[in-house]
């Protein structure tokens, strides 16, 4: 009985010990590192604060190409948040929400693990101009392990655990950014625009540009045919009408259109149908570039809604003014209308 008796007391402090250890050791976890980047503090800042541009830099985004993606929100907004769904342990399940916002100065997350374990940690970006031309950015990821998982941080160095990452990606981040061409003002107007008759054909693709330029040449093709049968020329800048783009599932619904009317009396079947633009008030940018640069023109033309008090009155659309055949990608002229009221 003795002997039994010391073994239980003995397991009791082996169990106990651990806890009483867990009470005295620091939980929480703060590792940040910077880089400087050769770009002005608005034009980092505006690239940051976009999730689904983290795609473009981050280590942990990159860990798996086949893992799951989805966005909910509106992207660079409070609210925002995008997930992530691997079968690769390391990578696991969770997602990251932006919570707050300090235009041109910081931007926070909220990490939310799921698999293969559940915690929350946070992170964040700041930006600090160190020249006209120059942009001090800081990534820093910070947590705190509960009781009694604490006990883990004696045999975890955080440190060397995320900084090289950490460094890693803003090494990409400031080869992705100083490879980009610097972002052009935006010249934004308020028009009116009339109606004009169109051919088109409702398509879907997934937001990736080799694909949209298949679906568009492939659509062009379609309707040139009916309009070279009829014998009838195009009108004005062949368009895309967006119907519903979506972050979530990163697709595109649009519609390619012509503008071109057929002789009355002819027969439209198959893909092809026949319409009206919008005619009305309308938000104009002119983006000058590649088409796959195209989305700093759009968030030029949202902020400026946003600002001005205006609001979406119905689909926005694209004219392509320039043929990419015979026009360099960066000098190629994209008209981009939101109709507002």
């Amino acid at each position: 009985m003795k002997v039994l008796k010391k073994i239980l007391i003995v397991l009791v402090i082996l169990i106990a010990l651990p806890l009483i250890i867990a009470l005295f050791v620091n939980g929480e976890y703060a590792v940040v590192r910077d880089v400087t980047i050769n770009k002005p503090k608005p034009e980092v800042f505006d690239y940051i604060k976009y999730l689904r541009n983290q795609d473009n830099f981050s280590v942990w985004n990159q860990m798996d190409p086949n893992m799951k993606k989805g966005l909910t929100g509106t992207d660079g907004e409070v609210g925002a948040v995008a997930s992530w769904e691997s079968d690769v342990d390391s990578v696991g399940k969770g997602e990251q929400e932006i919570i707050k916002i300090a235009d041109g100065e910081r931007i926070d997350f909220e990490l939310r693990f799921k698999e293969p374990f559940e915690s929350t940690d946070y992170a964040y970006f700041t930006t600090e101009a160190v020249g006209d031309n120059q942009t001090r950015v800081q990534w820093g990821f910070n947590g705190k392990m509960p009781y009694p998982m604490n006990l883990m941080m004696l045999f975890m160095n955080m440190e060397e655990m995320l900084a090289p990452d950490l460094e890693r990606g803003l090494a990409n981040l400031k080869v992705v950014m100083e490879k980009m061409p610097s972002t052009p003002a935006v010249d934004i107007t308020e028009m009116e625009v009339e109606s004009k008759p169109i051919l088109y054909i409702n398509e879907k693709a997934k937001f990736d540009m080799a694909e949209i330029s298949q679906k568009i040449s492939g659509a062009y093709g379609e309707i040139g045919a009916l309009m070279s049968v009829a014998k009838v020329e195009m009108t004005d800048a062949p368009m895309a009408i967006t119907n519903e783009f979506s972050m979530e599932n990163m697709t595109w619904d649009f519609d390619c259109a012509i503008v071109a009317q057929l002789p009355e009396g002819t027969e439209v079947s198959g893909r092809i149908q026949s319409g009206m633009t919008y005619a009305g008030k309308v938000v104009k940018a002119v983006h000058i570039g590649p088409y796959q640069t195209s989305m700093n023109t759009y968030q030029a033309i949202e902020k400026y809604m946003k600002e001005k008090g205006l609001e979406q009155n119905g689909r926005s659309w694209e004219e392509y003014i320039d043929d990419p055949m015979k026009v360099k990608p960066e000098e190629l002229r994209t008209n981009i209308y939101y109709p507002v009221k």
